[in-house]
């Protein structure tokens, strides 16, 4: 693509070179352009210097400041933020778990302004924050929680600034990685174009969290959606995506507002209890859980306890009746299912079972344990 005043002066000669005797021959002067800058070192024949990927980004940047783009305006706008309504992470403390983890793994970092966070590791994203999908979203709560501002730098000891404490280093992965695929990873981007190939390239320290979120090629599933996830800026690696306790996906910014809405309003509601009858409030306090999956794997529920149940209201059936789950074990992890279907379906069920005769499909008692 060319620059408009680099195709001025490509075209205008054609266009004068008809005129030019006439204009001679009437005394007045050629048209004469003014000098043009010299083309960007990454569009100069020869030059590969520059990486392609920077110089698009630096693209997308200055095509968001012609248009004014301003994140933290963006930002606000998807979460409603005005002068009636205040930030909705404000006294929220995010914690994570792990998939299946009825523990928490992290937490967030004391006196870290959410928001803050957010809008400026944003700005590592060529796509503007206001025209995020689901995979941009994961990438960037995966981003903020465990790169932040800069990822940590070998040479200088420097750990990742994300929203974590310790880099999240108790949510690491669950396997052996000694040899991740991540480790001894170096940041291709340029800052001074003039520099380039004089510069050593850095390498960078890679949160615990994001080798738990990427589990590499070897360990990670290929799922119907596996292209249209979004890598991480300079590390490349894939984002985990986000759960509730009870499976629900986090798949915006504006939906993780409204849960911690929810939370600060819950816990008015229960500090206005603690006051009428102490010790009848069983709240949590104002602790967004965020339940932490890898990249092509499914959410897996966390239990803590025989008899503790999981609502589902975003699970719906033609009867509207509540679903829920109600653990029976711990390990293996056994459910009840309320509502999942009527009685006329499970009888259909039972009768379909009773009557099979294939030996490999019906009933009949299972081998596990016999000998």
């Amino acid at each position: 693509l060319l620059q408009v005043n680099h195709l001025t002066q490509l075209v205008a000669p054609l266009l004068a070179a008809p005129n030019s005797n006439e204009n001679a021959a009437i005394g007045e002067k050629p048209i004469e352009l003014p000098p043009l800058p010299p083309l960007p070192p990454s569009t100069s024949p020869g030059n590969t210097a520059v990486d392609s990927k920077k110089h698009a980004e630096n693209l997308v940047k200055e095509t968001r400041e012609n248009n004014f783009y301003n994140p933290t305006e963006a930002y606000n706008s998807i979460l409603r933020i005005n002068a009636s309504n205040t930030d909705p992470f404000q006294n929220i403390k995010l914690v994570v778990h792990r998939n299946g983890e009825a523990d928490s793994c992290s937490s967030q970092r004391v006196s870290i302004d959410v928001s803050q966070a957010f809008i400026k590791s944003s700005e590592m994203f060529p796509k503007p924050i206001d025209k995020y999908d689901k995979y941009n979203f994961d990438a960037l709560l995966t981003y903020t929680l465990a790169v932040g501002r800069s990822p940590g730098k070998v040479k200088d000891g420097i750990q990742p600034d994300g929203l974590l404490e310790d880099s999240g280093k108790e949510c690491g992965p669950t396997w052996n990685d000694k040899e991740y695929y991540l480790d001894g990873h170096t940041t291709t981007e340029i800052s001074n174009p003039q520099d380039a190939g004089n510069q050593e390239l850095e390498k960078l320290l890679i949160s615990p969290f994001l080798k738990f979120c990427d589990m590499g090629p070897e360990r990670t599933p290929i799922q119907l959606d596996d292209k249209s996830l979004v890598a991480l800026p300079s590390i490349k690696s894939l984002p985990c995506h986000f759960h509730t306790r009870e499976g629900l996906r986090i798949s915006s910014l504006n939906m993780l507002a409204d849960i911690a809405r929810q939370i600060q309003s819950d816990a008015e509601e229960c500090s206005a209890v603690d006051k009428a009858e102490e010790g009848t409030c069983t709240n949590g306090g104002k602790e967004l859980h965020l339940y932490a999956v890898p990249a092509g794997r499914v959410f897996i529920f966390a239990p803590k306890y025989v008899g503790e149940v999981f609502e589902l209201p975003h699970v719906t059936f033609k009867d509207d009746l509540p679903v829920s789950l109600k653990v029976l074990s711990l390990s293996p992890r056994v459910f009840d299912i309320y509502n999942f279907f009527n009685r006329d379906e499970s009888a259909r069920i039972v009768d379909k079972a009773l009557k099979e005769t294939s030996d490999t499909h019906r009933m009949k008692r299972s081998s596990t344990g016999a000998s």
